[in-house]
């Protein structure tokens, strides 16, 4: 565990944290599922809790997309699945396309910033600023190229939009609020008297407005 919250393939879930959530009113938790299979253990997901009780989970593959979502980070990797159309910017793309373009990033630095827009529509906006290297692509695309590079930025903005909102609305459905909007609600608009009951009526129809804008700042390996 501790290995991979350093290595921020994981959720941090100490008990001062744990603590910290159960104690805010506007706040839900999240902890960490861990599977036992034969004498290895594996950190299979991650459970949504609300007022106490564990009401979802999402799957591992989904803990970056969280962490972003609810800190800024200085590390971390992510694998994602493009659209295969990419490989026709290149200079030599192949005669037969994929069905699709796994890449593979890691995270130097990312920093997030809420803010609402508009607080009698219940609206949010979250924007995600994120500076990675790329450390696995397919060997027709020239990362060299400013070009093919701003394609590539342009697509990872795309998937990371698409999954976050795809985790938020599934917090919302469960109305667990892991990220801690209603705190952010509660700080930014004057005289909300924002209540526990208020935020869970609040929560699941607020609209989160996502933008990720990514910088590719330096390339790894590539195959």
């Amino acid at each position: 565990m501790d290995h991979n919250i350093k290595q921020q393939q994981m959720i941090s879930s100490t008990f001062h944290e744990v603590e910290r959530d159960i104690s805010s009113p506007l706040r839900d938790f999240a902890l960490p599922i861990i599977k036992k299979i034969e004498e290895y253990i594996d950190i299979s997901g991650v459970a949504l809790f609300k007022e106490g009780k564990m009401v979802g989970n999402l799957p591992a593959t989904d803990v970056f997309y969280i962490m972003l979502t609810r800190k800024d980070i200085k590390d971390g990797t992510a694998q994602l699945v493009l659209p295969a159309e990419l490989l026709n910017h290149s200079k030599n793309p192949p005669e037969n396309l994929p069905e699709d373009l796994p890449i593979a990033i890691d995270a130097i630095n990312s920093k997030r910033k809420l803010e609402i827009t508009d607080h009698n529509k219940n609206e949010i906006d979250l924007n995600i600023k994120l500076d990675c290297r790329l450390v696995e692509i397919h060997s027709s695309l020239s990362v060299g190229d400013k070009k093919i590079t701003e394609k590539i930025e342009e697509e990872i903005n795309k998937k990371m939009e698409s999954e976050i909102k795809r985790i938020i609305e599934y917090s919302q459905e469960v109305n667990s609020d892991i990220f801690g909007f209603g705190e952010h609600f509660y700080a930014q608009v004057r005289n909300s008297k924002l209540t526990e009951e208020k935020w869970r009526e609040l929560y699941p129809e607020m609209k989160v407005n996502v933008k990720v804008d990514t910088e590719i700042i330096r390339n790894g390996v590539t195959e």
